[in-house]
């Protein structure tokens, strides 16, 4: 009754079995407390902490999807706990879309990231399937293996993301001669809220700053 029971009902007679449902309640009272510990801590962190963040919370994810991968099928109880880590991305999905939304401005610009963003999920969730094959039950090592990929993949694109968005700051910064903090800085807060129903996007406004 372990997580090769779990993974087999989906592919066999009885996928909503009641002990199958039942064993997704931990699941989802799990990635419940991941979402709020992800935004407490995010909360009380300094500015621009929030790629440190995200991966942090696919850390999770990847040691559960290596575990799925390694760990026998015998030792039931140890493969359903690795299943279960894997629900930590969904923190991390949740703090890199308010990235994503955080670094948008104007309201065009926004309605066509929101669109991109869901037609993006969309794909991914019509894809994931294909690479868990029936003939490769119970261990489907095609899409465990695509999980540990996408996750590596995930957090080296937050890690560049970080890197380029804090560069741009600074380069913005020196181009407005802007001490973070001084003078300056205030007044170019208050142009940007001067400016925030403008419909301006975030690279045409100068006094705009990036979030990471």
């Amino acid at each position: 009754m372990g997580a090769p029971y779990f993974i087999e009902s989906f592919d066999g007679a009885d996928p909503f079995s009641v002990v199958t449902t039942l064993m997704q309640i931990p699941y989802g009272a799990f990635i419940a407390v991941m979402i709020l510990l992800s935004v407490f801590i995010n909360d009380r962190l300094p500015r621009n902490n929030r790629c440190m963040v995200a991966i942090v919370f696919v850390l999770p994810t990847l040691a559960g999807s290596f575990g799925l991968n390694f760990v026998p099928e015998s030792n039931s109880v140890a493969r359903l706990i690795c299943y279960y880590l894997t629900g930590s991305y969904n923190a991390s999905f949740v703090i890199i879309l308010s990235i994503l939304t955080g670094n948008i401005a104007g309201h065009t610009k926004k309605v066509v990231t929101n669109a991109m963003i869901f037609l993006g999920v969309c794909t991914g969730n019509i894809a994931g399937p294909f690479f868990y094959k029936a003939e490769q039950a119970p261990g489907y090592t095609l899409g465990i293996w695509s999980m540990i990929v996408a996750n590596l993949i995930e957090i080296a694109l937050i890690v560049f993301l970080a890197i380029v968005l804090a560069w741009e700051n600074r380069r913005r910064d020196r181009a407005q001669n802007v001490v973070p903090g001084g003078d300056n800085d205030y007044i170019r807060q208050l142009e940007l809220d001067r400016t925030a129903f403008s419909d301006l996007t975030d690279k045409e406004n100068a006094n705009f700053r990036y979030l990471y």
